[in-house]
């Protein structure tokens, strides 16, 4: 029997050795990881999932405040809160984020989780450390195998209304639409764009050196044209997107009462003084 609810899914990130705080405006290093990074790329819920444009719709109507289901564990954390946390999640998807290269740290995650989860778990880690990871879970190494875990869980385990198609998982996968910036500040569109649309796994992945090549070219045509509107252009390009997704999903629901107010994401603008 395939579940009709979509729960909200439970990020377990596994962190490098507790360190001292020194200051209350600097994160700790053992938050600092690609891996949180990339947590944005992914779904906060099952729903969010198959459904991103109902999501959104009714997170802008409700004006809820939802965000991940994150919680954060080190490797001097005790089995009983291991135990605990598994216990109040076991109805919720499970991804760990193994954010730490750290043999030691490793070891004792090892310890912590063996027997307690199985495939049905997704674990996402680097590839260099799965030679260290001994527990039992469905692994992915690249977003290739992160998405492929994501569709056959929502296939294989939830009903999907076709009669709530085109905007769900089927039919959206494979369209591109906004494959992301350098721009800091487009990033966030760039997630709620492919969210909307389900067009999940849109993100590019490149070495260390392209990135680094990336930005710097970005970061030269930027200096290049500081009396130019590139930037604020691409933000009105991708404010432009989501705003024609808002008009045709308030088009083909003619039932919903709505003045363009309500319809409308809030634009947040902000000036340098």
């Amino acid at each position: 029997m395939k579940r009709t609810d979509y729960p909200q899914i439970c990020y377990i990130t596994l962190l490098g050795p507790r360190d001292n705080i020194m200051f209350t405006n600097v994160p700790p290093m053992s938050v600092v990881s690609p891996m949180l990074f990339y947590l944005g790329n992914l779904p906060q819920s099952m729903f969010q999932f198959v459904y991103g444009v109902e999501y959104y719709e009714k997170l802008k109507h409700y004006g809820l405040q939802l965000g991940y289901d994150l919680r954060m564990v080190y490797p001097d954390t005790p089995q009983f809160s291991i135990d605990r946390l598994l216990e109040l999640t076991k109805d919720q998807p499970r991804v760990i984020l193994l954010c730490t290269y750290n043999e030691q740290s490793i070891k004792k995650y090892n310890a912590l989780f063996s027997g307690k989860i199985d495939i049905d778990t997704l674990c996402i880690l680097y590839e260099k450390a799965e030679a260290l990871w001994t527990v039992q879970c469905a692994k992915a190494f690249n977003k290739d195998m992160v998405w492929k875990w994501f569709y056959e869980v929502a296939i294989n385990h939830y009903e999907i209304d076709k009669e709530r198609l085109p905007f769900s998982v089927p039919i959206l996968q494979k369209e591109v639409h906004d494959k992301g910036y350098v721009f800091s500040p487009s990033r966030v569109n760039t997630q709620i764009l492919n969210s909307i649309l389900g067009n999940w796994g849109y993100s590019k992945e490149l070495t260390d050196e392209e990135s680094i090549k990336e930005k710097a070219e970005a970061s030269k045509n930027a200096l290049a044209d500081k009396d130019g509107t590139a930037r604020q252009d691409l933000l009105i390009e991708q404010i432009k997107r989501i705003r024609a997704i808002e008009t045709m999903v308030a088009y083909n629901d003619p039932d919903k009462k709505t003045i363009e107010d309500q319809s409308r994401a809030p634009l947040v603008m902000s000036t340098i003084y």
